[in-house]
C-alpha cells in the first residue's frame, strides 16, 4: 500500500493535452516539461522561448564555463555553434 508521500515522489507524465497552446512559449514550445512541474513559477527565467530567452545564452556561457562558444565551425568537427561550450566533445557514431 502507497502513502500519499511516497505516491508523490513517483514522477508524473507530461499531460499533452492542448500542447502548445497550453503552455507560455505556444508553438515555440519544445515540451521540455518545465511547466508541468512545480518550477513552472521560473519558466519566465528558465525557457529559451520566452523573454530573451537563446540572447542571454553567450552571457551566461562565459559565467558558467568561463567562456563563450566558438562560433566558427571547423573541418575538425567543431559542433560549438550549434551545441555550445563544450569541454570535451564526445563524438557518437
Amino acid at each position: 500500500m502507497m502513502t500519499a508521500s511516497a505516491s508523490s515522489s513517483l514522477p508524473v507524465p507530461i499531460d499533452g493535452n492542448g500542447w502548445p497552446d497550453k503552455f507560455p512559449a505556444k508553438e515555440h514550445c519544445s515540451k521540455c516539461g518545465l511547466c508541468e512541474t512545480t518550477y513552472v513559477s521560473h519558466v519566465t527565467e528558465a525557457c529559451a522561448f520566452l523573454g530573451r530567452g537563446m540572447g542571454r545564452m553567450h552571457e551566461m556561457e562565459q559565467e558558467v564555463h568561463g567562456r563563450s562558444r566558438h562560433l566558427t565551425r571547423t573541418k575538425n568537427g567543431n559542433d560549438e555553434p550549434h551545441f555550445g561550450v563544450l569541454h570535451e566533445p564526445v563524438r557518437l557514431v
